[in-house]
């Protein structure tokens, strides 16, 4: 019997590869050999080259195999690359394991004891159960089980994860509901309304079933905020000229202005128990927001962060419990963002999250001290919790279709309701005829008739007489295949999940791949349309795609923090890496001689040369926005190009580096929204999703940890 370890709580057991402590997670044989490898030469720093010789001593494999497992351990035991508790990666060297471990004769009895508890409470669940509702509900247990643990055996992290089982509505306006807030004894809300016609902002207040307006100007009101005694709320006017904080006193409705800036741009506020409020302003034209202290009781105005120049600056601030403390969201030029936090004196300064994602919103726990907020991450929404000591976790909901929830999160004053801005976006699918020569694109005609479900992301098959997509047409995102007119749709995949990215086509049209993303992590797809058999290609990748030949699969993975374009053999399953200076969406040229891609938060397409490995940026004109909206043909890749008149189709030849610009626009200017371009090979049809209906409404979950 093989030595057992405890760290942290936790139970090593290698003889049957899982990790014990209030639950079980089981890894897979190569994982907890690497982890055992680490555990046996703790406090050393182990080489990548002798972790391979030793856990794949007759295999070759590449270096992406071991940095995927130790990503898993990582995940499993919630460590925190960027600020370790476990391992520690040591720069072009290999990992080290740094916290205390301890062999013990009792981690048999004490494995064997958290096992009983773990293994009765889900049998106790599992009969009770079956005395309620029989086989469905056990099905339903064993569904959220599998939710717990994670899709495909993605270990769970070692924090308390936070679950919800359903979503109740607050509001249902016609138009955007944002930014609410509660009132001090929970029994109302306040929040921002954007009225679909007059495109202006309002306060209104709720109260039980009543709702009623509160603010009713030209102007746009944003950023409601009860004061400590609930008789008042703070807000910022937006005007044509600048911004302002206002004070209105809910009783008799009269405004008060605090302060004035000439900017427009108000990026959050907040109310403190200590009589001062804390938002965000510019300090001069140009310069990026900052967040500043605006005592009610002295008036005075004092700075509390410098937006460091590498920044584009300080927004989202919340106050601790205490009013000692002020989180807020710090913004890169390259569009990441990450939580920070500061004293109310200026002091203080600490880093919570190293992740570098687009953050919306924030809001801070009085009890636990964690922060919860809103990430987004290539165009999907998450909703998560970090803690004091940067351990993050996602807040896992058991309900379908809940894809663009998160913006702007709201804790109840009692923390058992967590509000927030949930999204309800319809896309549909549009066909267009487009002549090269003549540069001209027909007017868009939708493949399917428009309905409240949502087609989006298709690509036409090679041979141009079908399309495949994502739809959550049948409840759940699902991939789907139609002739390209839209006529005999079938649905591929049945999976309880509720973010599917763009499914491509193999050469031959016989295949397609696809990723999902579940908590935090992608999984990459093959689907044999002949068998309708779906099977797992590759673990924590992104944007899988065949090579011309379709004998490989490029992808993205992100290992030690970077994206990365990989390739992996169909044959022998070795994978390769190919980009070392990022890279996303790979889509190799018809010729198989260079390999096409964006990069994360950079606007534009490269070009690499796969025989000499030179990199060049040919597309530099490609928004972020339409990381999707480009297409590799024979001869030339087209791709959208934002004009004047609206989004446009482009045409660059590879021959003659010559771009050809279509005269007429895919949608008008008012209607932008587009995504998914995908151009037959003929270059003669183009499918497109439009945006058709874009609402937002104020949605809360139930809290229990």
């Amino acid at each position: 019997m093989k030595k057992k370890y405890l760290i942290d709580g936790w139970i090593v057991d290698s003889d049957l590869n899982r990790l014990i402590k209030s639950r079980v997670i089981k890894l897979e044989p190569k994982v907890m050999e690497v982890l055992i490898c680490l555990i046996e030469h703790r406090g050393e720093v182990v080489s990548k080259d002798y972790l391979i010789n030793t856990i794949w001593p007759d295999v070759i494999v590449v270096e992406q195999s071991l940095n995927r497992s130790v990503s898993i351990i990582r995940k499993a035991l919630g460590d925190a690359p960027a600020k370790p508790k476990f391992i520690e990666t040591i720069s072009k060297k290999g990992y080290r394991f740094i916290y205390p471990v301890e062999e013990v004769e009792r981690a048999s009895k004490l494995s064997k004891k958290q096992e009983d508890v773990y293994f009765t409470e889900s049998a106790t669940q599992k009969n009770n159960l079956l005395k309620v509702g029989g086989l469905s509900l056990l099905v339903l247990f064993i569904f959220l089980i599998v939710m717990k643990i994670g899709f495909v055996n993605s270990p769970e992290k070692e924090n308390p994860v936070t679950f919800a089982s359903k979503l109740y509505p607050m509001t249902t306006f016609p138009g955007l509901e944002s930014q609410v807030a509660f009132s001090p004894d929970d029994s109302a809300i306040v929040f921002s309304h954007r009225d679909t016609l007059t495109k202006r902002w309002n306060i209104f207040l709720k109260k039980g079933h009543k709702t009623s307006q509160i603010t009713n100007t030209l102007d746009s009101e944003v950023h409601p905020r009860y004061s400590p005694d609930g008789r008042k709320i703070a807000f910022a006017r937006i005007t044509d000229n600048g911004g302002a904080i206002y004070i209105l006193s809910l009783k008799d409705r009269k405004e008060q202005q605090m302060l004035w800036q000439n900017s427009r741009r108000i990026y959050g506020l907040d109310w403190s128990g200590d009589n001062n409020i804390v938002y965000t302003e510019r300090t001069a034209t140009g310069k990026p927001p900052a967040i500043f202290l605006y005592s009610l009781s002295t008036e005075k105005k004092t700075q509390l962060t410098i937006p460091e120049k590498e920044t584009l600056g300080d927004v989202w601030p919340k106050f601790s419990a205490d009013g000692k403390s002020v989180a807020f969201v710090r913004t890169g030029r390259n569009g990441g963002s990450d939580i920070y936090k500061i004293s109310i004196s200026g002091e203080n300064l600490k880093r919570i999250t190293f992740d570098n994602e687009k953050i919306h919103g924030i809001d801070w726990s009085s009890k636990s001290g964690d922060i919860f907020y809103c990430v987004v991450i290539f165009e999907q929404l998450e909703l998560r919790r970090v803690n004091q000591m940067g351990e993050v976790n996602s807040i896992q909901i058991t309900t379908p279709l809940f894809s663009r929830l998160g913006y702007f999160p709201s804790l109840s004053n009692k923390e058992d309701k967590l509000a927030f801005q949930r999204w309800q976006v319809n896309a549909d699918l549009f066909a267009s005829e487009m002549n090269l020569a003549d540069k001209k694109v027909s007017d868009g005609k939708g493949i399917f008739e428009t309905s409240l479900y949502s087609d989006w992301n298709a690509e036409i098959s090679p041979d141009g007489n079908k399309i495949c997509f994502v739809s959550n047409r049948s409840g759940n995102s699902s991939i789907w295949v139609s002739d390209i007119d839209g006529k005999n749709l079938k649905k591929f995949t049945n999976m309880e999940l509720y973010a599917f990215c763009r499914p491509k086509w193999s050469p031959d049209n016989k295949k397609l791949t696809f990723e999902t993303y579940q908590n935090g992590s992608y999984n990459a797809y093959i689907i044999d349309l002949a068998s309708n058999k779906v099977r797992p290609f590759e673990e924590n990748a992104l944007d899988p795609s065949f090579s011309g030949n379709g004998k490989y699969i490029y992808f993205s993975a992100r290992h030690d923090g970077e994206w990365n374009v990989w390739k992996k053999d169909l044959n022998d399953g070795v994978a390769e890496q190919i980009t070392f200076n990022l890279g996303n969406t790979p889509k190799e040229s018809k010729t198989g001689e260079a390999l096409f891609y964006t990069k994360e938060r950079q606007p534009g397409v490269w070009r690499l040369d796969l025989l000499t490995k030179a990199e060049e940026l040919i597309i530099p004109e490609l928004r972020l926005v339409d990381r999707l909206n480009w297409e590799i043909v024979d001869k030339g890749i087209f791709y959208i190009k934002r004009t004047e008149i609206g989004p446009t189709i482009v045409f660059l030849s590879f021959e003659n580096n010559h771009s050809k610009v279509m005269n007429t626009p895919l949608v008008s200017r008012k209607t932008p929204h587009i995504n998914g371009l995908s151009v037959s090979h003929d270059k003669t049809k183009v499918v497109f999703t439009r945006r058709t209906q874009l609402e937002s409404d104020i949605v809360y979950i139930e809290l229990t940890n």
